[in-house]
């Protein structure tokens, strides 16, 4: 039987397996964009959120060695507990940052190579972690709740970007 923690690691895969569909369900908006909502159109949030859960799903399969001692985060924690992130506060780091004028096929590509890896968090080692050059160390138990919080943060401004 699965432990408690692989379990919740399996939900969370799939809920952000289904935010993944969602984001493709968005691919034909790609060009749409509000500047007061963003300077992004929605290509580059779908984009952004491929490369963020390719980035951190082979930062954690690729961890070796002891994690780091693991250090209280206030913005870590609250992000996690409430599932918001706050809008226009932090940088994009260069490996996430998303390429303007994705076409539909580029779109499609970066967001089935990210269902595929996603879905190998599930056979991570539980001990695995990656580090977050905001929130710090995110345990392998909450890596899918922060791929969760990330993608539902970039769905909510596309809407307020397609609301207009």
């Amino acid at each position: 039987m699965a432990s408690v923690s692989h379990q919740a690691v399996a939900r969370g895969v799939a809920l952000v397996r289904g935010q993944i569909r969602a984001l493709d369900a968005l691919v034909g908006y790609r060009s749409a964009v509000t500047p007061r909502v963003s300077r992004w159109p929605v290509g580059m949030h779908i984009h952004h959120c491929s490369l963020t859960m390719v980035g951190v799903t082979r930062a954690v399969m690729r961890q070796s060695g002891p994690r780091p001692r693991w250090t209280p985060n206030l913005l870590r924690t609250t992000v996690l507990l409430t599932g918001r992130i706050p809008r226009g506060r932090a940088q994009t780091p260069a490996e996430a940052r998303p390429t303007p004028g994705c076409d539909e096929r580029q779109l499609l590509s970066v967001l089935r190579d990210a269902d595929d890896i996603v879905r190998e968090l599930v056979d991570a080692p539980a001990d695995a972690w990656f580090h977050h050059f905001a929130l710090g160390i995110i345990r392998m138990r909450s890596v899918p709740r922060f791929l969760e919080v990330h993608n539902r943060h970039h769905l909510r401004i596309i809407r307020d970007i397609l609301a207009g």
